[in-house]
């Protein structure tokens, strides 16, 4: 009997230090707490407003522990997953990821040992979204297939979330195409649930708000689709800021930065700032991570504007919050961005400093890594640390190797970017030297009178030397105004000399060879009568079948002259007009759904350039007709500063890309032997079952620039 009166006295001592607890609460919820049945609604009902009427996480954090308390006097395990789910909740909240998953995860054990289903899935999504913002892609993506592995024959709630979340862990790992198989998913989970009524209509407009939020982030950071993604933003923003809950708020946070980091694409910062600083108003009723990628946006506006100090605060401030929270990816962009902010005022020592102190920070952001790469090894090389700087470019190449084609993409348009920042910055510099001396002169002629005759005859020194500078600089502009108009004036002269050559070569073809095929087509058709007898003459069908093969002969001459005359297309309006018409005529034919994609082709290349460029552009586009089975395929087309390069991508079979290359099958042998002719470099990414992507890289000579 003993062991049963202890087990009877500790549960009555535990169930007294609990009812004890309530006295913290205000009278009012004590009543209604009295007022229940029994001790596992009380629990619930403790659970519940620590939700929806706790005003601070403190008062929230406190009515979750004496629930805990409680439902652990009663062995009430359903209270206990559901106190712990909370307490993730609010140790994520305030940045503690390491306690809200230890959180997340006891929840998960208690929940599974109940067996309750949909609770169950609730715990893999809370785990798969702590990971994916701490940039731990694999995982996450783990998580939420388990929980949809749970729910998958039914039609729930935390499906559709599931579905979502998954989507945008496949968006940040740049799997375009699994990523919107999710988001359709799951608006389709939320269509059927509008027929559940146990789901609220408000809960699924919320939901749906989500879906479109997540998209509008897809097509900004995947496709660069802007406008858009904007469009689709805005929407979802106009439906959170319409209601007012905690839910509701940490959304309008997230959307908030999606619209900056929109108007940043877009390069509208003021504009970003102004949507980054509305997010910051939410502090306290958004997440700390949220409040601080907020504040690290900010910073990278402040930096786009040259105004340093704000830069720097904010960039402090937010690398101070991530610290504590210990958030790896967001770790990393931001000692990225401090990187940045000394890069760009020339200070390579401490750039150096915070990019290798990024890459200390472990994350599966492949871009990050790339960028971070490459501004390290560009510091490296201006500092003359060749070596080093080498190692790290081949990193760098190593990491764009591992890259697909949509991710090379986003690499190289962020890394542009960049260059287009450093530009404005040596500009800046620039700017800042000669307001630098203009006050110095001034401040000298103030300081002492007595030399205000020196600094009158500097000035008139300076401003002849000036002048002298800028006679100079125009008769050197008038030199280059003159080479210029001299070389166009020879490229005029070499297009109409190779129009003519072009003219005089059909009309010879023309005449030497349709012409003399069409007479001797004759000769095996004579007279309808012999002459004087007038008998009519009977054609020999060898004749007729001779000068059927002598008509295919003629027709292709007549075919040859056609691409011949397509040819002075590209001559007189260029490469871009060229591809259009080809592209046209492709789709025209209904063999294959093509897009063509052009940058930069608004000034002329070389005309040699041009049509050994589209000739191997055109052999691409043939093959893909002839071998691939694809459906769709693109062609990007990009002149650049210093290179010329196209990229031919299809969805058909592929090939194994390596055993071609050590096959030198013919077609692939005479590419590659084409490209290495004009002194570039030809790149085959394809694999059997997913398509191919070909690049081409021409390097461009100072003539073409």
């Amino acid at each position: 009997m003993k062991p049963i009166l202890l087990i009877v006295f500790v549960l009555l001592f535990g169930a007294e230090t609990a009812w004890t607890q309530y006295e913290s609460l205000d009278s009012v919820r004590q009543k209604r707490l009295a007022a229940l049945p029994d001790d596992r609604t009380r629990v619930d009902k403790l659970v519940d407003w620590s939700y929806d009427e706790a005003t601070t996480p403190a008062q929230a954090l406190e009515w979750i522990n004496l629930a805990l308390r409680e439902a652990d006097c009663i062995g009430y395990a359903k209270g206990q997953g559901s106190c712990f789910l909370q307490l993730g909740h609010l140790a994520k909240s305030a940045g503690n990821y390491v306690t809200s998953e230890t959180n997340y995860r006891e929840a998960l054990e208690i929940r599974k040992s109940i067996g309750e289903l949909a609770p169950l899935a609730s715990c893999y999504n809370m785990l798969g979204q702590l990971l994916k913002d701490q940039g731990k892609y694999d995982t996450a993506i783990a998580l939420y297939q388990q929980g949809l592995n749970i729910l998958k024959n039914q039609t729930h709630l935390y499906k559709a979330y599931l579905h979502n979340g998954l989507g945008a862990v496949y968006m940040l790992a740049h799997a375009n195409t699994l990523a919107l198989q999710q988001f359709e998913l799951c608006r389709a989970e939320y269509e059927k649930l509008k027929a559940n009524a146990d789901t609220s209509p408000n809960t699924i407009s919320l939901g749906l708000a989500n879906v479109r939020m997540n998209f509008g982030n897809f097509l900004q950071e995947n496709l660069d689709q802007y406008l858009q993604a904007r469009d689709a933003l805005l929407s979802s923003l106009a439906f959170f800021e319409t209601f007012e809950s905690g839910k509701t708020r940490e959304n309008l946070g997230r959307c908030l930065i999606l619209l900056g980091n929109n108007a940043y694409y877009s390069g509208d910062p003021e504009q970003a700032i102004d949507y980054y600083e509305r997010g910051l108003q939410l502090k306290g009723h958004i997440s700390v991570d949220k409040y601080n990628i907020l504040l690290k946006n900010r910073g990278r506006m402040y930096l786009d504007l040259r105004k340093f100090p704000p830069a720097l605060q904010d960039f402090r401030a937010s690398l101070a919050s991530f610290e504590k929270t210990g958030n790896s990816r967001e770790l990393a962009a931001i000692r990225f961005e401090l990187g940045n902010y000394y890069y760009e005022q020339d200070q390579l020592d401490s750039a150096i400093y915070h990019y290798q102190q990024a890459l200390r920070h472990e994350h599966q952001d492949s871009l990050l890594l790339g960028r971070l790469l490459y501004f390290l090894a560009d510091a490296l090389a201006q500092q003359g640390n060749q070596q080093k700087a080498q190692t790290y470019t081949s990193q760098y190449i190593g990491v764009l190797n591992n890259l697909s084609a949509v991710e090379t993409r986003s690499a190289f348009s962020q890394l542009i970017k960049h260059q287009l920042d450093k530009n404005r910055t040596l500009k800046w510099f620039k700017d800042r030297e000669k307001a630098t001396i203009r006050n110095y002169s001034i401040f000298g002629i103030a300081t002492l009178f007595l030399l205000l005759l020196v600094a009158v005859l500097a000035a008139m020194v300076h401003r002849q030397k000036r002048r002298a500078a800028e006679q100079k600089e125009q008769l050197a502009i008038q030199k280059n105004l003159e080479l210029l108009k001299e070389k166009e004036l020879e490229t005029l002269a070499a297009s109409l000399k190779a129009r003519e050559e072009m003219q005089r070569q059909i009309g010879k073809e023309l005449h030497d060879g349709v012409g003399a095929l069409l007479t001797t087509i004759k000769l095996y058709f004579p007279d309808e009568e012999e002459p004087n007898t007038g008998k009519q003459v009977k054609i020999n069908r060898n004749h007729f079948k001779k000068a059927n093969q002598i008509l295919d002969q003629a027709c292709e001459k007549v075919r040859n002259i056609s691409h011949e005359l397509r040819d002075m297309q590209l001559l007189k309006f260029g490469l871009k007009a060229r591809l259009e018409s080809y592209v046209k005529d492709i789709r025209t034919s209904g063999n294959l759904s093509i897009e063509l994609i052009t940058h930069g082709l608004q000034k002329r290349l070389d005309l040699d350039l041009e049509l050994q460029c589209f000739s191997v552009i055109q052999e691409l586009i043939s093959n893909v007709i002839k071998h691939a089975r694809a459906s769709t395929a693109s062609v990007q087309v990009s002149r650049f500063a210093d290179r010329f390069n196209f990229i031919v991508e299809d969805d058909g079979i592929g090939f194994d890309d390596k055993m071609a290359m050590q096959k030198h099958g013919m077609g692939l042998y005479n590419l590659e032997a084409r490209v290495h002719d004009m002194g570039g470099e030809l790149l085959i990414d394809s694999q059997p079952g997913r398509g191919t992507s070909i690049s081409v890289d021409i390097p461009l000579l100072a003539t073409n620039t």
